[in-house]
């Protein structure tokens, strides 16, 4: 009797490890199946952080940072356009401390020209920023909404350079905040970016940019920004970008806010450098 209740609680015990095991198993592959299913569905995530030093206005030395986390939702079209939509959240820690949602855009983009078939590689964008900030400073609400177009012509020279031109044209609509008697509200700007990629997945770019750089004034003022960066893939999921910034021209203006001068060295161009990290995260 006593080696035959032996038997059957090792027959028992056996049979409920097999089925917690099989259990597992199965919840195991049901999730790695869902998540297949989410790779191979039009509709992509993409997380993205970024986060940079920031200065003193004054003596221009590091007096904290700020960043954004950045959510990008997507879905492929069967035209081959894809739909975004992109919530930010902004934060920063210097001077002033404080976090919030910074925007939200929608946008469209389609491809026109490939370079596998074309001389170059063709592509616009047209997106839709819903602006705002709720911050913990009633006197630092305002909320603005705008129109983005771009245009981007692409050129691979070889497998370690390709050449990038981007074109952008800003609508404003909704003006909350804007310095009283600031009536423009169409901006643009144009862009050239080189890129060398280098071995083990890494590359370095230079964004130079020439375009009005400040939306709120009654008289916009313009720069030539440059932004040199360095960009790596960690594997195929998670990849990075190391950068820094400049304004090497820029208009001069009086207390008033008037332009005085067009696009003026800036001999305190190298002396505000910020330095910034950002990741990227496929979730699928």
């Amino acid at each position: 009797m006593r080696k035959l209740l032996t038997t059957t609680l090792g027959v028992l015990l056996a049979s409920g490890a097999m089925a917690q095991t099989t259990a597992t198993n199965t919840s195991t592959a049901t999730t790695t199946g869902l998540y297949e299913r989410l790779k191979e569905s039009p509709l992509d995530l993409m997380v993205e952080t970024f986060n940079e030093s920031t200065r003193d206005g004054v003596t221009n030395e590091v007096n904290g940072f700020a960043g954004y986390l950045a959510g990008y939702f997507s879905y492929g079209l069967p035209n081959g356009g894809r739909v975004y939509v992109t919530p930010s959240l902004s934060y920063q820690n210097n001077d002033t401390t404080n976090a919030y949602l910074d925007w939200i855009y929608y946008r469209y983009k389609q491809g026109i020209l490939n370079e596998k078939t074309d001389p170059i590689s063709l592509s616009v964008s047209a997106r839709y920023y819903d602006t705002f900030r709720s911050s913990d400073n009633p006197g630092n609400q305002d909320r603005h909404g705008l129109w983005r177009f771009d245009v981007i012509a692409s050129k691979t020279v070889n497998k370690y350079f390709s050449i990038d031109v981007e074109g952008r044209f800003y609508k404003y609509h909704i003006r909350e905040g804007f310095k009283e008697g600031a009536t423009r509200d169409t901006f643009r700007s144009i862009a050239l970016i080189p890129t060398v990629s280098l071995p083990a997945g890494t590359s370095i770019g230079l964004y130079t940019r020439l375009g009005q750089t400040s939306f709120y004034d009654q008289d916009p003022t313009k720069a030539l920004l440059v932004n040199p960066t360095f960009s790596f893939t960690i594997n195929q999921n998670v990849s990075g970008w190391i950068e820094t910034s400049f304004n090497y021209l820029a208009d001069q203006t009086d207390a008033a806010g008037n332009v005085t001068a067009d696009l003026v060295k800036n001999d305190d161009w190298n002396k505000n450098m910020p330095i910034g990290v950002g990741i990227d995260i496929s979730a699928f």
